[in-house]
C-alpha cells in the first residue's frame, strides 16, 4: 500500500495519510488482502523521484516481494503518469498490478497497450502535420511559378 502527501502542516499531513490508509485498508478487507506492506512518503511531491518510501517499494518490486501496488489515486505514485513508462519498462513489473481506488488499474500489458495507442496517435498527428507542410510548400512553389510567368 503506497501513500503520499505533499502537505506541510502536521494536522493536514496526519489527516491526509490517515484518510488514505483507511480507504486502502477498507479495500484490502473487502478483497481479502492480508499481506500488506505500508510505504508512506510525507511532505513529498509526486513530481520528484526523491522519495524514500517509493524507492523502497521499487526495490521490493525488483526482488519480487511486492506483486500488487494499491493506491488511492495513480497520482500518489507519480503526478505525471508519463513517469510510469520507465517503471513499466522493467522486467520486474511483468506480473505487477497497480490498483487505484478511483477505478484506474494498470499492469504491464494494459500500460503497453495504452503506450502503443499514444504512439499511434502521435504518428498519425505527425504524418498529418507533414502532409499539411508539404501541401503548403507545394502551394508556395505553385504561386511562385505563377508569379514568374
Amino acid at each position: 500500500l503506497y501513500m503520499r502527501t505533499n502537505l506541510i502542516n502536521a494536522n493536514e499531513v496526519n489527516s491526509d495519510i490517515y484518510s488514505q490508509r483507511d480507504k486502502l485498508e477498507n479495500y484490502c478487507k473487502k478483497h481479502n488482502i492480508v499481506n500488506r506492506i505500508y510505504y508512506i512518503d510525507v511532505r513529498k511531491s509526486g513530481m520528484t523521484d526523491d522519495r524514500k518510501a517509493l524507492n523502497e517499494l521499487i526495490e521490493d518490486l525488483k526482488i519480487g516481494k511486492v506483486k500488487k501496488i494499491i493506491v488511492t489515486d495513480i497520482s500518489k505514485l507519480y503526478r505525471d503518469t508519463i513517469k510510469l513508462m520507465p517503471l513499466f519498462s522493467n522486467d520486474y513489473m511483468k506480473n505487477v498490478d497497480i490498483v487505484s481506488l478511483n477505478g484506474e488499474s494498470i499492469n504491464k500489458e494494459t500500460f503497453n497497450a495504452l503506450f502503443e495507442k499514444v504512439k499511434q496517435d502521435i504518428t498519425k498527428f505527425t504524418q498529418g502535420e507533414k502532409r499539411k507542410k508539404i501541401a503548403q510548400s507545394k502551394k508556395k512553389i505553385k504561386n511562385k511559378d505563377s508569379e514568374s510567368r
